[in-house]
């Protein structure tokens, strides 16, 4: 026979204080990075991360870029968000700061839970992002998109532009606000394209996946 002994604790009002917030410490271990910078001299974005997994652009008639970082994780208080501007192009990337090593632990990346980065660009610009991880979507006018996603999907809304969009099983899903060309290719996903009939239209749509699916749409 098992017998379960119940021990009564009694806790003041600051031993419940410090008790909760150890606990809000140990649940949400998590930081945010927010950075601006002057787009004038800017033609381009590059964000080329493993690292982070939900990447979110808005565009607007701005010049600046504006970036938000959200950091989850074990590590979080290690990630920094590094920006260099070269040859009038803007390299966004989440790092780890130099020199850290976690007890030696090469599984330190896998600790960090979870980085959303969300994106105000001006509409001129192109973007480019390839991410083996992220999910991408954005609203707005672009120069030019280009996605190459591995396990994440990318959602273009009220899209203007053109755009080459690949990824391996994540799905792709474009809604077109102007009259758009369409052109989609799956392996073994379904298509839906209702922009390939836009075949005199100043902006280009390629979109292509191994395993996921694809819907092209117009709105109106």
């Amino acid at each position: 026979m098992e017998f379960i002994f119940l021990t009564k604790i009694k806790l003041n009002r600051n031993s419940c204080l410090l008790l909760l917030f150890i606990l809000s410490a140990n649940c949400f271990s998590q930081k945010t990075i927010e950075k601006e910078i002057d787009a004038t001299l800017i033609n381009s974005i590059e964000i080329n991360s493993d690292l982070v997994n939900s990447i979110t652009v808005f565009s607007s008639n701005t010049n600046v870029i504006k970036v938000t970082t959200k950091i989850e994780g074990e590590h979080y208080e290690n990630v920094i968000l590094s920006l260099i501007e070269k040859d009038h192009k803007l390299y966004i990337n989440p790092d780890f700061t130099p020199f850290f090593e976690a007890d030696n632990d090469k599984l330190a990346a896998h600790k960090v839970q979870s980085i959303e980065m969300n994106l105000l660009i001006p509409e001129r610009l192109e973007l480019s992002i390839k991410s083996k991880i992220a999910s991408v979507q954005s609203n707005g006018s672009f120069n030019s998109i280009f996605v190459i996603l591995e396990n994440g999907n990318c959602t273009l809304q009220e899209f203007v532009g053109d755009a080459i969009i690949k990824t391996n099983i994540g799905f792709i899903a474009v809604y077109a606000k102007e009259k758009i060309f369409g052109e989609a290719l799956s392996k073994k996903g379904i298509i839906i394209n209702n922009l390939s009939e836009n075949i005199n239209s100043k902006y280009r749509i390629f979109a292509e996946s191994k395993v996921g699916s694809i819907s092209l749409f117009q709105i109106h």
